[in-house]
């Protein structure tokens, strides 16, 4: 489990959260990942900490999925007994912290926790495969209520949002890949279709407008997405398996899919089921 902003990486193990510094910033200028209490590797633990609210141990416990804002300032984490917990990050003469701004309980485990880029939203999805937003306001100082957005009629199992283009992209078990309006995702654009199984997981790759999807069974689809969606269109760039490369996984199922973009090389991991 972990969460990528601008300026570092943040790992959740069982109740703790640990972080590695990305690229050079004011606190770190050699970019060495130096800050806080740290190792040779760059690891850091200490920086910046977080300040759990007082019930988090009395529940017992752990950290089921989390998420930080794309600027930092923001961090999001869900525990195996429904709470949401989202943490804002202060900074002061002591060093930087993540104290609590708001807490709340979701109906269902939540699965999925994402910041849109201009950090003004926290979406989620849940086991029910449900996708909810909270809307934050530029100051902190308000947090609106729980709002579900967006269900299928089949089980939701990934989702993106591109709040510039006011799109949310979602995938399910249905072989589909909808693409609706952000926030307003009862507004249908189009289907994307080319799937044969059900769709697991997807990477967005906003550098060249590229979209990677994955089915359980590891047929991976690329996807232009600079073009407008509207309809149903069944073209994409290039289809293949990872299981024409991978034989050691020939009998597992494809669970995640996570990417990045690397001197214009995509870059991609797979976990599978075994």
């Amino acid at each position: 489990m972990l969460g990528i902003s601008n300026d570092y990486v943040v790992f959740a193990g069982k109740s703790g959260v640990y972080f590695r510094t990305l690229s050079a910033s004011p606190s770190d200028p050699s970019g060495n990942g130096e800050t806080g209490t740290s190792n040779s590797n760059g690891a850091t633990t200490s920086y910046p900490s977080v300040v759990f609210p007082e019930d988090w141990k009395a529940k017992n416990c752990h950290i089921e999925c989390i998420s930080v804002s794309t600027n930092g300032k923001l961090l999001a984490i869900a525990d195996s007994l429904h709470g949401l917990a989202m943490f804002e990050r202060r900074d002061g003469s002591e060093g930087s912290k993540f104290v609590p701004l708001f807490t709340g309980t979701s109906e269902k485990r939540i699965i999925k926790l994402q910041f849109t880029d201009d950090s003004q939203y926290l979406t989620y999805l849940d086991k029910q495969g449900d996708i909810f937003a909270i809307r934050i306001s530029t100051d902190h100082q308000h947090i609106s209520k729980m709002k579900k957005i967006m269900g299928h009629t089949s089980f939701i199992s990934d989702f993106i949002t591109r709040v510039q283009n006011q799109q949310i992209i979602s995938c399910d078990r249905d072989e589909k890949i909808r693409v609706s309006k952000f926030p307003d995702a009862f507004i249908i654009q189009g289907f994307k279709l080319g799937h044969t199984e059900s769709v697991i997981s997807m990477v967005l790759i906003e550098q060249n407008g590229y979209l990677l999807s994955t089915s359980v069974f590891g047929s991976v689809i690329l996807w232009d997405f600079n073009k407008p969606v509207s309809g149903t269109t069944t073209e994409f760039l290039t289809k293949w398996n990872f299981k024409e490369f991978l034989a050691d996984i020939a009998n597992e199922e494809i669970t995640l899919m996570k990417g990045c973009v690397n001197e214009n090389v995509i870059l991609l991991s797979v976990t599978c089921g075994g």
